[in-house]
Parts: C-alpha cells; structure tokens; sequence
C-alpha cells in the first residue's frame, strides 16, 4: 500500500521526498494489486456508442456478403472504415478518466464566442453573396457556392477560437 500523502521517489530528474504529494485523479490505466486489468467507464454513452460501432460493421459484413458481384464495395468498405475507427475511439474515451473528459470554463467560454462569431460571418458571407446575384444579375448555382462556403466557415472557426483562445479573454 502506497502512502499517498508522504511519497518517496523520483520526481522529474532526482531523488526527492515530498509531503504534500496529493494524487489530483485516478490514472486511466491502473492497474489494481499488480494484476488487474485496465478500468474502462462503462456509462450508458460508452454503450450506446459501442454498439452503434458495431451495427457498423455488421451492416457492412451483410453488404459485402450478401450482394452479388460486389456492387457495393467501397460503401462496404466505408463502412467497415467508420466502425473500426468508432471502435478505437470508444475504447480512447472509454479508458480516460471522467474528470478529464470535463471542459474549463474558459474554454467552454472562448469555443462558444467562436462558434457564434464563425456562424454569424457565414450568414453574412451567405447574405452577400445572395444580395449581390440579385444586383447584378450574376447566375451562380447554389450548390456550387455550398462547399466553399463550408470551407470557409470551418476556417473562420478555426481562426477565431485561436484567436480568443491567444487573447485570453472570452467575456
């Protein structure tokens, strides 16, 4: 049994005691009595995502199997993609420790103010863009105006959660 409170060891690069040592969180991959196994959280979102994965990649063993001439492959295999990948993320997220999971203040502050911001420069991008094909008359199809529009949002969001984030201030 270790005493958590007095802790002798090797701390960074020395040998150095330590009275005040206090362990802020469990660590994720601890191991209990030298043999147990890893602790994985196994709430109600941990489980319903697990099996979300693997509705995934049982939708694509009956795509692959049971259609002929292999018509659907590659949406097969972009399911099978997306179930591996769900399932590595679920045992990520199922390994690390909840309180490490929850988000500050602050940055749940500064990524609010840029998803407002990014949104309402895109409206406006949207609103020009709309304003000025009436005014001239200009015969742009939509659709093709979409992705980088998209693209644009995404980096404008990018853009503005570091720079609130580099500004220190999200009021």
């Amino acid at each position: 049994m270790v005493d958590w409170n007095r802790t002798c060891g090797y701390v960074l690069c020395g040998d150095v005691c330590r009275d005040d040592f206090a362990e802020p969180a469990q660590v994720a991959l601890q191991q209990e009595g030298g043999r147990g196994l890893m602790k994985f959280r196994k709430d109600r979102d941990i489980l319903r995502l697990s099996s979300g994965a693997l509705l995934l990649i049982i939708a694509c063993g009956i795509m692959l199997g049971f259609t002929p001439d292999y018509s659907y492959f590659g949406i097969g295999f972009a399911l099978l993609l997306m179930g591996i990948v769900a399932i590595v993320a679920i045992v990520v997220a199922a390994i690390t420790p909840e309180e490490c999971l929850i988000q500050d203040e602050r940055p749940a502050k500064v990524e609010e103010k840029a998803d407002y911001h990014a949104f309402c420069s895109l409206l406006l991008m949207m609103a020009l863009l709309q304003a000025i094909g009436c005014i001239w008359g200009l015969n742009f199809n939509f659709k093709d105006v979409v992705p980088d529009l998209f693209i644009v949002g995404i980096w404008s969001w990018i853009m503005l959660r570091w720079y609130y984030n580099r500004r220190g201030d999200a009021r």
